[in-house]
């Protein structure tokens, strides 16, 4: 649930970023889609659909799903999630899962009698986290520690979010963000509390200590 509560930050402040850097398609404006309603199933809060336009003024619907440890049932999940889009809206479709962690199992397909079905399997994973702070967009600090080489870049990282001229708030959410993802990755690591003053007011800070 903690994981499913930062990525929902990061989707609402980083979207285009996510998409562009992890997804690979161009974005140049994206907008969240509100959740289909359905009769049987409720959506979990980690997924998210973007309506967005490339660099080309090209248009489609953008799914995306968070899954921290692979699932045998996760390809079923995306495809009926995919196909109620597909019955209510007339874009192209894209459908995604970024795996936060390595398993042998996880195959970017399913298939049964009738269906063959392909989507996207980004491995959060195998990004180079040196490539993501090399690219100076902030919003995606946070998922550093998932990726190759990230709990050693974590100094690097986090004081990128700190010195950043991001509004205190924002610092806050991210650096919380990355205290998460660190734990996924590395038991040995803990927040440490900070304490900035801004004003008259202090805003509670969430970094790591080894």
């Amino acid at each position: 649930m903690q994981y499913d509560v930062s990525f929902k930050f990061l989707f609402e402040k980083c979207a285009p970023q996510i998409i562009r850097q992890l997804v690979g398609i161009p974005v140049a404006e994206s907008d969240m889609v509100e959740p289909l309603p359905t009769e049987t199933v409720s959506l979990r809060r980690s997924d998210a659909a973007f309506r967005v336009t490339d660099e080309n003024g090209n248009q489609e619907i953008v799914l995306l799903e968070i899954q921290t440890n692979w699932e045998e049932d996760v390809p079923k999940r995306l495809l009926e999630y995919r196909s109620r889009y597909l019955v209510k809206c007339k874009e192209k479709i894209t459908s995604c899962i970024l795996l936060l962690k390595p398993a042998a199992g996880a195959v970017g397909h399913y298939e049964d009698n009738e269906i063959s079905y392909r989507f996207r399997l980004i491995r959060v994973y195998e990004f180079d986290a040196e490539e993501i702070i090399s690219s100076g967009v902030t919003c995606l600090l946070p998922l550093v520690p998932i990726m190759r080489h990230g709990l050693d870049l974590l100094p690097g990282a986090d004081q990128l979010v700190y010195d950043s001229t991001l509004p205190l708030q924002d610092k806050v959410d991210l650096l919380s963000a990355m205290t998460v993802f660190t734990g996924l990755m590395s038991k040995k690591i803990g927040p440490r509390t900070l304490f900035q003053k801004e004003g008259s007011h202090y805003g509670i800070v969430c970094l790591r200590t080894f």
